[in-house]
């Protein structure tokens, strides 16, 4: 099993979520979500947790999961403007480019779009400094993020499989 470590930029280090602070919007104003950033290498296993925790949170607490890889895939599938580069970088299992990731992940956690108090488990997102500068810049800092540490012969097996 994967050792993970949860940090929060506030002093509510790993707390329950209904520790966490409510958003209140100022009238006329869409809430923020409330961020979990959710990192770890391939295999680590980042979907699996994340599918527990929309299982078992979503009735309760709104928890909602989006994965890079999955924006990423459904990209492609819909035909999305960048799709041709898209596909090329996953086939070659290069990166697909920030600005095309940022615009993906900014569109699906937009709070126009989320109801008032949902959390929101971005699965590899941040992928790097620019994205996570951006993430700052538009919602504010993340209210926690989990670090599953999986040793490297682990992941690979579950990626192989």
């Amino acid at each position: 099993m994967p050792e993970v470590s949860i940090a929060a930029p506030s002093e509510e280090l790993g707390a329950h979520p209904e520790a966490l602070p409510t958003p209140h919007a100022e009238e006329g104003q869409v809430a923020k979500p409330k961020l979990v950033c959710v990192l770890g290498g391939p295999g680590s296993g980042k979907a699996t947790q994340c599918e527990r925790l929309v299982d078992e949170l979503h009735a309760e607490y709104g928890v909602v999961h989006f994965s890079t890889g999955d924006l990423l895939r459904h990209a492609v599938e819909d035909g999305h403007e960048d799709s041709a580069e898209i596909e090329r970088a996953m086939v070659r299992g290069e990166p697909v480019r920030d600005a095309i990731i940022l615009q993906l992940m900014l569109k699906a956690i937009d709070p126009d779009h989320a109801p008032e108090g949902r959390c929101v488990l971005l699965e590899g997102f941040p992928g790097s400094s620019m994205q996570a500068q951006m993430l700052e810049e538009t919602f504010g800092k993340p209210d926690a993020v989990l670090l599953f540490q999986c040793p490297e012969a682990a992941m690979l097996e579950r990626v192989i499989e």
